[in-house]
C-alpha cells in the first residue's frame, strides 16, 4: 500500500511539474502574442494616420492590420484561457497530492499502531509460553 501511495505521489509530482512547464510555455506564448498584438495595434494606428493623408491603397492596409490585431487578440485570449485551465489542473494536482500525503500519514499511523499491537501480542505469548514451561 505504501509503494502504491508513493507511486501515486511521484506521479502527482511529475504531473504537476509537467503542467507547470506547460503553463510557463503558454504564459511565454501569451506574452509574445500580446506583444505582437500591441505591435499590430501600433501599426494600425500608424496606418490610420497615413491613410488620412493617403489614398484607398492605405485603406487595404488598415483592414489587414485590423484583421491581424483581431487574430492576435483572439490568440492571446485563447492562450490566456489555456493558462487558466492549466493553473486549475495544477491546483487539482496539488490538492490530490495533499490528499495522498494525508492518506499516507494515516496509513503510516495505522501501520505503527498495528506493529505496536503485534509486538504486545508477541510479548504476551512469550510470557504465556514462559509460564507454561514452569
Amino acid at each position: 500500500a505504501e509503494t502504491a501511495r508513493e507511486e501515486e505521489e511521484k506521479e502527482a509530482t511529475t504531473m504537476r511539474a509537467a503542467l507547470e512547464a506547460e503553463r510557463n510555455k503558454l504564459a511565454q506564448k501569451l506574452t509574445e502574442a500580446t506583444s505582437r498584438a500591441e505591435m499590430a495595434e501600433e501599426e494600425l494606428r500608424l496606418v490610420v494616420v497615413s491613410s488620412r493623408e493617403s489614398d484607398a491603397k492605405h485603406a487595404d492596409r488598415v483592414s489587414e492590420a485590423k484583421e491581424q490585431a483581431r487574430r492576435e487578440a483572439m490568440r492571446a485570449d485563447k492562450l490566456s484561457r489555456e493558462v487558466q485551465a492549466l493553473q486549475a489542473l495544477a491546483q487539482d494536482a496539488e490538492t490530490k497530492m495533499r490528499s495522498l500525503k494525508g492518506s499516507l500519514h494515516q496509513t503510516e499511523e495505522q501501520a505503527s499502531s498495528t506493529q505496536a499491537e503485534l509486538k504486545q501480542r508477541v510479548h504476551e505469548r512469550e510470557q504465556e509460553a514462559e509460564l507454561n514451561r514452569t
